[in-house]
């Protein structure tokens, strides 16, 4: 891992920082497998980064997931919150993981 992705991933979620996605209803959400995580609206796109609305969602680096913020591998580890909550976890829970 490079010293760039390192420190990236100790701040940020490495899956989903820098992105979101408009639905074609007009929700924005973090990213098209979080569709029930609405942060905004895209006739008030402005309001989702003045507001720091995606900010929670692209901070959640897996220092703040239950199960990963003691281990040593956490910022080495890939993370898909998506996945997680798919297979049954909550956004900030890891059940993918066999450590």
């Amino acid at each position: 891992m490079s010293a760039d992705i390192f420190s990236l991933a100790r701040k940020r979620n490495k899956c989903l920082v820098g992105t979101f996605a408009t639905l074609s209803n007009g929700d924005i959400v973090p990213c098209l497998g979080l569709k029930d995580f609405k942060v905004g609206r895209i006739d008030k796109i402005y309001d989702i980064f003045t507001e720091d609305k995606l900010l929670k969602y692209w901070d959640m680096s897996n220092r703040y997931i239950v199960q990963c913020k003691d281990c040593g591998l956490r910022y080495d580890c890939n993370d898909c919150r998506s996945l997680e909550i798919r297979l049954g976890a909550n956004i900030d829970e890891k059940i993918t993981c066999t450590r």
